[in-house]
């Protein structure tokens, strides 16, 4: 992500279509200090994710912005 981009909801979904199972995305979630049921339920924003640094987090906002662009 830029840093200019508007920031965006990813979902769960996103973790999925990218291969990544739920259990994985949990230990993930607790690891960065994020609240895995409030990201299942609304989404998290797409930034915290990439400012992770994690490749895979990084992959799923990828996924995440070709869902919204409609690829």
């Amino acid at each position: 992500m830029e840093p200019d981009e508007e920031d965006f909801l990813v979902k769960m979904a996103d973790s999925k279509g990218t291969g990544l199972c739920a259990s994985g995305q949990r230990r993930f979630a607790e690891a960065h200090g994020i609240d895995f049921r409030e990201w299942v339920k609304t989404g998290i924003s797409a930034r915290r994710r990439w400012d992770t640094g994690d490749k895979n987090a990084r992959r799923v906002v990828m996924n995440a912005k070709d869902r919204l662009n409609g690829r």
